[in-house]
């Protein structure tokens, strides 16, 4: 697909394979130049080149935001280069958005992300917050040039049951002069600290 200004916008619960999408613009509010949200599935081998999204808030270079579901979810081997994203105003502060994913959300199921990468991501005007209470007002409202936010909210009885892990994934260059935290690190913006012990990261095999 050359220059798709269309992504899927509603829920993807499926498989989509095998996709190159070049030159894409896409405006909404949440969303990704390949799925708008997806709850759950397998995304394989699809590859975003030369893109820019506008958006609201839960913006990803190749899925906006992934929701809650009782089914798994795999993306593997799928990459994005070259990708600017921002607000649909452009003088709005950005907050949630990835450039891989912007906002991974999970509970009692299993999450794969799984030898991907992103490179040459920009993200236009990230939100800074200078209020007293900055900890506090940041949570879930990170950028990164990977994943935005991640948040594991797994029952608590079963919590050695489900993970969510990153595994082989590579990021060409962090991004500059955007908050981070010590929930920060080279992968994801900020995840829900009380569920550490769910968020299993490997580093690329060389």
């Amino acid at each position: 697909l050359v220059g798709s200004e269309m992504c899927i916008r509603d829920r993807l619960n499926g498989t989509v394979k095998n996709l190159i999408i070049n030159g894409a613009t896409v405006k909404c509010l949440r969303g990704g130049v390949l799925v708008g949200r997806m709850d759950a599935g397998l995304v394989e081998n699809c590859h975003i080149k030369n893109a820019t999204v506008s958006s609201e808030q839960k913006i990803g270079g190749l899925v906006g935001f992934v929701n809650y579901s009782s089914k798994d979810l795999t993306i593997r081997g799928c990459s994005v280069s070259t990708a600017t994203l921002g607000k649909l105003d452009s003088k709005e502060e950005a907050y949630q958005m990835g450039g891989f994913i912007g906002y991974l959300q999970s509970a009692n199921r299993n999450v794969l992300i799984e030898n991907n990468s992103v490179s040459g991501i920009v993200i236009n005007n990230v939100y800074n917050s200078t209020e007293p209470d900055r900890i506090h007002i940041m949570e879930q409202a990170y950028c990164h040039a990977f994943i935005g936010n991640v948040v594991n909210v797994s029952d608590t009885d079963i919590y050695d049951s489900y993970s969510v892990t990153l595994r082989n994934n590579q990021v060409d260059k962090q991004l500059s002069g955007i908050p981070t935290c010590d929930r920060t690190n080279d992968y994801i913006g900020w995840w829900a600290g009380d569920y550490l012990s769910l968020i299993h990261i490997s580093e690329p095999t060389r």
